[in-house]
């Protein structure tokens, strides 16, 4: 701040009081102005404190390097991981791609056993025509050619094989009763026939559903077999069709411990099934076949079968399983039977044949 001076007119300076108290204002601030600042005392640095914050950077850092192996780790497993993955896909691909070859060949396959079983249709429809051409024939054209064999008393209903034995003159089998209801019975009962004579296996309705209604029928050891139905042809023994449109049936007893088929038989509209025979003890014979025995046991369960079942295709209570055989929705009121004995040298001898009527 500029300082006046006021001067007398003679040239000494005379101050006033404000110049006084205004001067001693000024000394004070230029006193304050020149008042060294407080100099700021640095602390001495704390060694707990630095262990404190080393420990805390090295603890960063340790975690750094953990997180960065972690990483990498991760990134080698995962690696190693879709390597595999990719090692398993190339091998699902290699067994696709196998399985498709094997596809190729199965489907080759296929097509070849398609085209066989095309050519065996085509000849089975060509032994049908044969077959039924054969079933056609009547007993009356039979008879007009004499190298023809034809037993003595055979129904018109039934057409001999030609190699067909026929033994009804040394055998007597027993009649069918007038009452055949107990028969309704399968001879399997103990105490109904003296005992049991014939256990059942298994057996087929509406046997043969092919369109040309040919097959195998097994002839098991020591067993018996039935066939029924509405027409009937078996190799060995011959053709069946009842005159008077009714039903026919073939019983078979397998006396031989080898077993045999009727290969190519034909049923229409029918059933055919077998079970064991018990007992057929009583039915010998010698080594070249010249002396056969035909025991009555075994005669008496060749009867009870052929009656059961012409009661089941014929009985006055209605049969489903064995309904419609006749080519109607009805019981049979006529049965074409027969009879026969599969013996030891693999021949098929005729027991007995007939005509079942109902109520005669």
């Amino acid at each position: 701040m500029a300082k006046i001076i006021k001067k007398k007119d003679d040239g000494e300076e005379k101050r006033t009081e404000e110049d006084i108290l205004e001067e001693i204002e000024e000394n004070k601030m230029s006193n304050v102005a020149r008042e060294p600042k407080e100099k700021k005392v640095k602390k001495p640095f704390n060694f707990n404190e630095k262990a404190v914050w080393i420990g805390i950077g090295v603890f960063f850092l340790i975690a750094a390097l953990v997180i960065s192996a972690l990483g990498l780790t991760g990134y080698y497993l995962n690696s190693e991981r879709i390597k595999g993955t990719q090692g398993k896909i190339g091998e699902l691909q290699d067994i696709s791609r196998g399985m498709i070859e094997i596809d190729k060949k199965a489907l080759e396959e296929i097509k070849t056993i398609k085209k066989i079983q095309k050519a065996d249709q085509v000849k089975a429809a060509g032994d049908k025509e044969e077959l039924l051409a054969e079933i056609g024939k009547t007993n009356e054209d039979l008879q007009k050619k004499e190298d023809k064999f034809v037993p003595p008393e055979i129904p018109v209903g039934f057409t001999p094989d030609e190699n067909l034995i026929d033994v009804s003159k040394e055998v007597v089998l027993p009649e069918i009763p007038k009452d055949i209801k107990p028969y309704r019975i399968f001879p399997d009962v103990k105490g109904i026939w003296g005992k049991p004579l014939a256990g059942y296996n298994f057996g087929y309705n509406d046997a043969f559903r092919d369109s040309n209604r040919i097959g195998n029928i097994q002839i098991p050891t020591w067993s018996w077999v039935v066939c029924t139905g509405e027409e009937i042809f078996l190799p060995g023994i011959g053709s069946l069709k009842d005159k008077d449109g009714g039903a026919v049936l073939a019983v078979t007893i397998n006396v031989w411990e080898t077993p045999g088929e009727f290969l190519l038989g034909y049923i229409l509209h029918g059933f055919w099934g077998t079970g064991e025979v018990w007992d057929m003890s009583d039915m010998t014979d010698n080594a070249d076949y010249t002396n056969p025995q035909y025991g009555e046991s075994t005669l008496k369960t060749l009867a009870v079968l052929r009656n059961h079942y012409i009661n089941q295709l014929g009985s006055d209570e209605p049969n489903p399983e064995f309904r419609g055989q006749t080519g109607k929705g009805t019981q049979a009121e006529t049965i074409t039977w027969v009879v026969v004995l599969r013996w030891y040298d693999g021949s098929f001898r005729l027991v007995n044949s007939g005509q079942w009527i109902r109520g005669q």
